[in-house]
């Protein structure tokens, strides 16, 4: 098989700290990440938006996530074939936190995408997940149990829309319920975006389309064929791709 070049994805923390330290006048290498992310999370609005679950699932991701790389000849697949009508007894994806490196070349909505971020948990497991970051941190408790024992799924890409990416990091994040991935599937339907995030324009509403409908097609297609899913970096990645060193890559 040839060898291509991935996109992997960027960690949205990491440049949102780093922004936040040009806003209060520090240097981006000052070694106060702890003390800034901590005046971060202190913000109410802050642990009410979707940035903070992208810091609980990055942080996730950093300690225990996987590295999916899809070849380029399912990714294309999934791309075009309609996966969605195949309807599996029960959607799957194979880790809590995954970021899925995207073929060099491959666009959404005419748009390059620097890798994507995965998170498959129950809902009880995100509230516990939230809570203990703020433990890290030295934050009280914020988030409730949650009692509904169904699975999230969240799906979040750096905004390539993003006019400012150095001052203002922006995400673009869908999240489905398991009864909602089928709506997905079936009807086309994506809820708008909650937690009081700004209403996507119309374009970055298609990127995000594509890009959900891409994971739920993979997702489709390893739920029928789990049997794809090996453990171990592929032969076809050309490219080095920085990942957190814990984490653990599946090749598709």
């Amino acid at each position: 098989m040839s060898a291509f070049n991935y996109h992997p994805y960027t960690p949205f923390t990491k440049r949102y700290l780093n922004a936040v330290k040009k806003q209060l006048g520090l240097p981006k290498n000052a070694p106060l990440d702890y003390e800034v992310m901590r005046h971060i999370l202190e913000d109410p609005a802050i642990l009410s938006s979707i940035n903070a679950d992208i810091f609980m699932l990055e942080q996730f991701h950093a300690k225990a996530g996987h590295v999916i790389i899809p070849s380029a000849a399912i990714s294309d697949k999934v791309s075009k074939d309609q996966f969605t009508s195949a309807n599996p007894p029960s959607w799957q994806w194979p880790a809590k936190v995954t970021t899925v490196s995207v073929p060099h070349g491959k666009t959404f909505a005419s748009h390059k995408v620097d890798g994507i971020l995965v998170g498959w948990m129950k809902s009880s497991e995100i509230s516990r997940h939230m809570n203990k970051m703020l433990r890290h941190y030295n934050i009280d408790e914020w988030y409730e149990p949650v009692e509904k024992e169904g699975h999230r799924l969240t799906i979040a890409i750096n905004s390539p829309m993003d006019e400012d990416p150095i001052n203002h990091p922006c995400m673009l994040r869908s999240a489905f319920t398991t009864s909602e991935i089928y709506d997905f599937m079936n009807n086309d339907i994506m809820l708008p975006t909650e937690h009081g995030a700004d209403p996507l324009a119309a374009e970055e509403h298609e990127i995000l389309r594509e890009v959900s409908n891409y994971i739920v097609s993979l997702g489709v297609y390893i739920s029928s064929h789990p049997e794809i899913v090996k453990s171990g970096q592929p032969t076809w990645l050309k490219n080095s791709i920085r990942n957190p060193k814990s984490a653990k890559y599946l090749t598709i």
